[in-house]
């Protein structure tokens, strides 16, 4: 999840990357496992508050459909993505969806979910961000939960450390021939265990806070 530093109303949210794929993201149906099974519920479904420890936080969580190539790479009973924001971000989107604001029927050959997408870009504060990834996994007795965690660094988004760093560094691995070359899923590299560690190590040094509980 991307967060401003400093939420502001009506959306508590800043814009850090495309605004269009970010409403897109709201709309589109997602794709998760439930009881081993691949299903597709809508965007914003699933919705609970959870307390991020890492942040000391209360944050709302709801599904996005951002399981892509997991579903079929790690087998899994249960299996979801969900992106987290600062409570009642998630009503007021479903509010402008109920209004088709997000809409892609046209108005004069334009998607209205272009011009939404314009406005709110021009409308929402540039604040400076933080990003949280958060994995967690039950099975078998036993709980595993990692947290990634960056911030803005005065310079450049949180966003885009911890997007950009992650794809420079499997590029180094694939340069130092410690990777295949060719298209790869990036959960493989987690399990690979000394692939795992020296990616995790890399991003560890430029500033990214890894943590495993």
């Amino acid at each position: 999840a991307g967060l401003p530093l400093n939420p502001a109303p009506p959306l508590n949210y800043s814009i850090t990357w495309s605004p269009e794929d970010l409403l897109d993201m709201y709309t589109r149906p997602a794709k998760i496992v439930k009881k081993g099974r691949v299903i597709t519920v809508p965007a914003l479904s699933y919705q609970e508050l959870k307390y991020v420890p890492e942040l000391n936080l209360w944050l709302e969580a709801f599904i996005t459909d951002g399981l892509r190539t997991l579903i079929k790479t790690v087998k899994a009973e249960e299996m979801w993505e969900k992106t987290m924001r600062f409570p009642g971000h998630a009503e007021k989107i479903k509010l402008l969806i109920d209004l088709g604001f997000l809409s892609k029927n046209e108005l004069m050959g334009i998607p209205v979910i272009k011009y939404s997408a314009s406005v709110l870009s021009r409308s929402l504060p540039k604040d400076n961000d933080m990003a949280i990834v958060i994995v967690e996994a039950y099975g078998e007795g036993r709980r595993i939960r990692y947290s990634a965690i960056d911030f803005h660094d005065g310079e450049n988004t949180a966003m885009s450390r911890m997007t950009g760093l992650t794809a420079v560094g499997i590029l180094r691995l694939v340069l130092e021939n410690k990777l295949d070359r060719g298209i790869r899923p990036p959960e493989i590299i987690g399990m690979d265990e000394d692939l795992f560690n020296n990616l995790i190590q890399w991003l560890k040094e430029r500033g990214i806070k890894i943590a495993q509980y």
